[in-house]
């Protein structure tokens, strides 16, 4: 993925306005510090890389093989070397590198995600549909020179460093999706009704054939942009109905749905929720924090169900609680299920 973009640059300063975007293009992005640069260190990996040996060997292998990190000399190339994560989310495994040191020190803007809100803006009944997934959509970010140091990491005694944008990185996402929001407007300006998220891209149209012609554009303008497109995650065929993140979208039918494995997951997360405040222990902010966002991505399928909203969160943090109030989650998980057996 390294330098494609760059190679792009043509094409990109023939019709984007953005000096920001074309600045990252051409030179890299460059960390955008609030008053100073982090303090050296060196921090140990957490456990989650040792149960996870191979894939963290195959995981690393693939970053330098694709060009989004880069092994170094020695240790001195390096100012921070930030631990190695795994995490297992949906049965997949994925390497992270725990910048929270170096974010301390970063300027993050604030900004707000496209999503399926927008999708339901957008929609109209019997839409044809069609979803483009961008791979390692991070890595096609090539980061700054001078901020290369920052971004380091080590696994059984060798020294790497990031020269394309990390997952972990607090201004990542912010820096991608202005990215894709240049692509999208220029889409827009065509009338094409797209809705980013990330490295996610979601289009409507009304006819199929139209649907289809601007499919073969867009795939030709990523293309053209240095992007490389997953196949396997992308929905090139317009349809009616379609998953775009985690929910099911039917155009004919009018609806948004939660998928067989998420609701089972959700499911999953609450009774053990419940289970765990029953035996009287302790649940950690971070697990509740992660339902909440689980049920923020349901919304518009499930509802007015209010399961973990932020009033609850807020209610709890603010009160030092290890678990929500006690007849929340049992009636959460009952409304819950019913509103998917009468989806059934």
């Amino acid at each position: 993925m390294h330098s494609r973009l760059r190679h792009a640059l043509h094409w990109w300063c023939s019709w984007c306005d953005s000096s920001f975007i074309l600045s990252i293009i051409a030179k890299g992005y460059w960390l955008p510090w609030k008053e100073g640069v982090p303090h050296a260190f060196e921090d140990s990996n957490h456990a989650g890389v040792h149960t996870h040996l191979d894939f963290t060997h195959g995981a690393i292998r693939d970053l330098v093989t694709s060009g989004a990190a880069v092994k170094v000399p020695t240790k001195d190339a390096l100012m921070c070397v930030s631990p190695l994560n795994v995490v297992e989310q949906r049965h997949k495994c994925r390497l992270i590198l725990d910048l929270r040191k170096v974010n301390n020190y970063l300027d993050i803007p604030k900004f707000k995600y496209e999503g399926l809100n927008r999708v339901a803006e957008l929609i109209r009944p019997g839409d044809w549909m069609f979803s483009i997934d961008l791979k390692s959509g991070y890595h096609h970010v090539e980061i700054h020179p001078s901020c290369w140091k920052f971004l380091g990491f080590r696994f059984e005694g060798d020294y790497y460093s990031f020269i394309s944008l990390p997952f972990g990185l607090a201004t990542a996402p912010f820096v991608f999706t202005q990215l894709i929001k240049q692509l999208a407007k220029r889409w827009r300006a065509s009338g094409v009704r797209v809705v980013p998220y990330v490295d996610d891209l979601l289009f409507l149209y009304n006819s199929h054939s139209d649907a289809r012609s601007t499919c073969a554009a867009v795939v030709q303008d990523l293309k053209a942009a240095g992007f490389v497109i997953n196949g396997k995650k992308s929905h090139l065929h317009p349809s009616r109905q379609i998953t775009f993140l985690g929910l099911e979208i039917d155009a004919a039918q009018g609806t948004f749905s939660v998928g067989l494995e998420r609701r089972a997951q959700l499911f999953a997360s609450l009774q053990a929720l419940i289970a765990q405040g029953q035996e009287g222990r302790p649940v950690p902010i971070r697990s509740l924090a992660r339902i909440t966002g689980m049920l923020a991505s349901m919304n518009l399928a499930l509802g007015a169900t209010a399961l973990f909203d932020a009033f609850s969160f807020s209610w709890q943090h603010e009160r030092g609680f290890a678990f929500p109030p006690p007849n929340l989650i049992p009636a959460t998980l009952r409304h819950a299920k019913r509103t998917h057996a009468e989806a059934l």
